[in-house]
């Protein structure tokens, strides 16, 4: 049939112009093979109804895209994937009927999606929204394939995809390069907060829900640690835009240790943000004219020091986390100990007053720990001693 009209528009001089008889060849055609598939009922003509579709639907884009960019060609052929996944999990629910010709609407999306993927990378111009549209449309189709036919494979392409989608999304408006890094940070817990929703409604649904909780945090981990890479080149060009890109990153690594209960998250977090707090502080101190500012970061850094010991004691119910910050605590302690030593032989002391208040910072903290450890109410601290014969560690920050 599809021959014949071919033929007919070749050669019998019909007056439609030429998309307007391509749609209505398409929806004839598609109206003959869905009634043959539904007489015949056999996979072959699921799926030539499936591409007599997909014609249909790109011939009704070719009429309304005046401009002919052939990205919103390829973002077609991404919704017509979309279609015959939702169309196959209907179909699917009267296998007697039509049990047969769903298999088509699951297969040939997934040969369209990555084709379509693929092919709009290259598409010239400027058409970083086509190019999202289309990262779109195959982060729906995967997860609606997730939704009717639960595998963890599906699940990794969806988030894969809409990690390309986001990078297209951010060059739609133009969002400057050093900026992307806070955007990733930022858009990071969606994916846990994905895989709670996909969780809850496969489980109601008593569909299998192995593996998939690995592949919704792969992109969450992925964008985090593209997120501290680009924060981190980002810091010699513009140091304000690496410095709140990697707070950030902290913040968002933060609360996922609360939703996923790992406490190595915030040990992280707690560690990197080290690096941005430094990097802040000596900008401030020496676009101030801070004399002696090398010396001042010293005392900044027992100061976070000090912070962290803190938190350590309001967390003293939440044992594993209270130990790993007490861990940070500890090492930026002995980081601000090298510091006041390095900083006062390597430069020029004017005056004794930095130096001391460097030295009282860490005497405080290590007063604290004593304090903390005496008072025999956190057993985090405690556990923080244990490399120490047992008769040294009454006095270990005495």
């Amino acid at each position: 049939m599809a021959v014949d009209f071919v033929a007919i528009f070749q050669f019998g001089n019909q007056p439609l112009p030429t998309k307007q008889y391509w749609l209505i060849a398409s929806f004839i055609s598609t109206g003959v093979y869905v009634y043959t598939a539904r007489r015949m009922r056999t996979e072959f003509f699921g799926y030539i109804t499936a591409f007599g579709m997909a014609s249909s639907v790109l011939a009704l884009t070719a009429i309304l895209d005046r401009s002919f960019n052939p990205v919103w060609w390829v973002a077609t052929v991404g919704l017509s994937s979309v279609g015959m996944v939702w169309i196959s999990a209907r179909l699917q629910r009267d296998k007697e009927k039509w049990g047969d010709i769903a298999p088509a609407f699951k297969r040939l999306p997934q040969l369209l999606t990555p084709a379509a993927i693929f092919v709009v990378l290259f598409v010239p111009g400027d058409v970083s929204l086509g190019q999202f549209v289309v990262f779109g449309f195959a982060t729906l189709s995967y997860f609606l394939l997730t939704v009717y036919f639960p595998r963890p494979m599906y699940v990794y392409a969806g988030v894969w995809s809409s990690i390309g989608g986001w990078f297209f999304l951010l060059a739609t408006f133009n969002i400057p390069l050093e900026w992307y890094a806070s955007v990733w940070a930022i858009l990071s817990p969606i994916y846990v907060l994905g895989n709670r929703f996909f969780e809850k409604r496969l489980v109601d649904q008593d569909k299998p829900y192995r593996g998939f909780q690995a592949a919704f945090h792969s992109g969450g981990y992925a964008l985090l640690s593209a997120a501290v890479v680009a924060g981190l080149f980002t810091l010699p060009s513009d140091i304000w835009a690496g410095v709140i890109a990697l707070t950030i990153v902290c913040g968002m690594l933060d609360w996922w240790s609360q939703l996923l209960k790992q406490p190595i998250l915030a040990f992280l977090a707690s560690s990197l943000f080290f690096i941005p707090y430094s990097i802040a502080i000596s900008r401030w101190l020496q676009n101030a004219g801070v004399s002696q500012w090398e010396m001042w970061l010293v005392v900044a850094w027992g100061g976070l020091a000090l912070i962290y010991t803190a938190i350590g004691v309001v967390l003293k119910r939440k044992k594993a986390y209270a130990l790993l910050v007490y861990y940070v605590a500890q090492v930026l302690t002995l980081i601000a100990l090298l510091g006041v030593i390095a900083v006062h032989v390597l430069t020029e002391i004017d005056e004794l007053g930095p130096t001391l208040t460097g030295l009282g910072s860490i005497i405080l903290v290590y007063l604290l720990s004593a304090v903390i450890l005496h008072s025999g109410k956190h057993g985090a601290f405690e556990d923080l001693l244990v490399w120490l014969p047992k008769r040294l560690r009454p006095a270990a920050f005495i």
